[in-house]
């Protein structure tokens, strides 16, 4: 059974409950092994869970790898939706820092082998830990067309946001949204079906010099690849993205097919970036 580790981040809120620090409840899958084992760091989707891809975890643990997965904190089902944690996407990778410090003395874990996996906006996520970083030009246009930002998950999220405070989404895309939020120790990148591609900066996705691999979805309404995949592809060194045809969004999620051909393609990825 996965333990479950109640961390927070005191430098961060709470989205909901003034005062209190930020919550980052983290699923952590151990291996049976008597060494130290590599990590793999996990990001759910918008909206989703870590337990949603145990299945992934439970076979990386199989392979020899520990899996700690975070509920992004008001981005996750473990609690009540918040707009704001659906739109400071950055914050997501932050909480992956925390996990690795509160990890650090652990000895069943070897922190000098750490690599990350993520689906749709945990795809980015897992980006942003190796040095991607959002354009505030490119998120401003984004949030400048709601249409294109309704998500299924949180329908109106941008017309929520400018109905409490019209200035808020630009102030947050000008003010916010270009920071640093890579941890050098994270050594490699696997992306599913990742989202957000189209707001990164190309000049920090050039710079990215770790290994990034993954899958994308040929029928992929949510995340098609010209604006996702792709563009990580496009323009970080190196980096492989393998398309699976007649594959939509959430049949990396739910499909038996295509749940095989994840677990393939992580294992093979993390076998040649993060042997165990």
């Amino acid at each position: 059974m996965p333990e479950i580790l109640s961390l927070v981040d005191v430098d961060r809120a709470h989205w909901t409950d003034p005062g209190a620090p930020r919550p980052i409840r983290t699923t952590l899958w151990r291996p049976d092994r008597t060494d130290a084992a590599p990590l793999v760091l996990f990001s759910h989707g918008t909206g989703g869970s870590a337990e949603e891809f145990g299945w992934l975890a439970e076979e990386l643990t199989g392979a020899g790898y520990a899996v700690a997965g975070v509920d992004h904190h008001g981005n996750t089902a473990s609690e009540p939706y918040v707009a704001l944690g659906f739109t400071f996407v950055w914050e997501r990778p932050r909480d992956f820092t925390i996990v690795l410090d509160a990890l650090a003395d652990d000895p069943g874990i070897d922190l000098t082998r750490v690599g990350a996996a993520g689906f749709s906006l945990g795809g980015y996520t897992v980006a942003a830990l190796v040095g991607a970083r959002i354009s505030p030009r490119r998120y401003r246009l984004l949030l400048d067309e709601p249409d294109q930002t309704n998500l299924p998950e949180y329908p109106n999220l941008i017309q929520e946001i400018r109905q409490r405070d019209p200035a808020l989404a630009y102030a947050l895309s000008m003010s916010a949204c270009d920071v640093d939020v890579a941890d050098r120790r994270v050594r490699c990148a696997f992306q599913l079906a990742p989202v957000l591609g189209m707001v990164c900066d190309p000049a920090s996705l050039s710079r990215i010099s770790v290994p990034v691999g993954g899958l994308w979805g040929a029928a992929d309404e949510q995340a098609p690849g010209a604006l996702g995949a792709l563009v990580f592809q496009e323009h970080i060194p190196g980096a492989t993205a393998r398309c699976l045809p007649e594959t939509a969004h959430y049949d990396f999620a739910v499909r038996a097919e295509t749940r095989a051909e994840v677990i393939r393609e992580a294992l093979a990825f993390f076998g040649r970036t993060l042997p165990a």
